[in-house]
């Protein structure tokens, strides 16, 4: 039987962890700023602290309620598996790039967040 730990390893081994990384990053840099600009916001993180992972500012605030709520629309409706946080009274949802990611999730990411954030401003 296959050690699951070293199939993990042989397959980032194959795909290079420098180009994997490169990959990542440039996927998600590209995708924040798609879901940024539909929701006319910014992801504001300075490149250095970026990684594969970026922040988007929501519009308005969230409540943990509704956060959960446009979380749980996301996945249900759009089969987008999104997170959102609040740091500093402000809610950001969080994307990331990876090696099974694609454009098109963060173009329909961009496409549902806005209507699901306003018809779950009418819900709280």
């Amino acid at each position: 039987m296959l050690d699951p730990d070293i199939a993990a390893l042989d397959f980032w081994s194959s795909v290079g962890w420098d180009s994997a990384r490169a990959r990542q990053r440039s996927l998600v840099d590209a995708g924040a700023a798609v879901v940024a600009a539909a929701l006319g916001t910014a992801a504001p993180v300075r490149d250095e602290f970026r990684a594969a992972m970026r922040v988007i500012g929501l519009p308005d605030p969230l409540d943990f309620a509704t956060a959960h709520i446009v979380e749980a629309a996301l996945a249900r409706d759009h089969r987008v598996e999104a997170v959102i946080t609040n740091l500093h009274e402000t809610s950001w949802v969080r994307v990331s790039g990876q090696v099974y990611n694609t454009a098109g999730d963060y173009e329909r990411l961009a496409t549902a967040l806005p209507d699901v954030l306003e018809a779950a401003s009418g819900v709280s």
